[in-house]
């Protein structure tokens, strides 16, 4: 599943990467994100919500490979 992962991260832009990163590594808060990358708070959920349907696309359920 961590291979999967990292390679459905690898297919996102850099923009979407960007917003992973922040947000579920490095643990910051909306409004930090939001200051650092220039955005609304808006926005960056709103980016936040697109990647992670994106991930979601990318890494369809399967009980077979888990």
């Amino acid at each position: 599943m961590k291979v999967r992962l990292m390679t459905a991260i690898a297919q996102l832009p850099e923009s979407d990467r960007e917003i992973l990163v922040l947000r579920f590594l490095e643990h910051l808060p909306v409004r930090e994100i939001a200051a650092i990358l220039k955005l609304s708070e808006g926005a960056v959920r709103t980016r936040q919500t697109r990647v992670l349907s994106r991930l979601a696309e990318l890494l369809p359920l399967d009980a077979s490979q888990s």
